[in-house]
């Protein structure tokens, strides 16, 4: 399954979704039936979970590494800080 920010105890594993995305057009008629969740906002799982739910072969691949949220100005700074210091080295 596929979930957009679920709550910890929701969670379906500790995975996550990175953003980076290869598509098919038939992404386009998913986003077309994609009703908005929370906030009222439309979430690109949502898409993905029709298109999953319809029967198309959707992959994944396994990155290990590190991840950092950017999701706010303060961690965007934080991560601007750590690559420079990574880059620097």
């Amino acid at each position: 399954d596929i979930v957009e920010k679920p709550s910890p105890e929701k969670s379906p594993s500790n995975l996550g979704c990175m953003g980076v995305y290869i598509f098919k057009p038939v992404i386009f008629d998913a986003i077309r039936k994609t009703k908005p969740g929370v906030k009222n906002e439309y979430q690109l799982t949502d898409s993905i979970k029709i298109l999953i739910d319809e029967g198309y072969k959707v992959f994944y691949r396994r990155i290990e590494g590190k991840h950092i949220d950017v999701g706010t100005i303060e961690d965007f700074k934080k991560a601007n800080l750590f690559f420079s210091k990574v880059c620097n080295e």
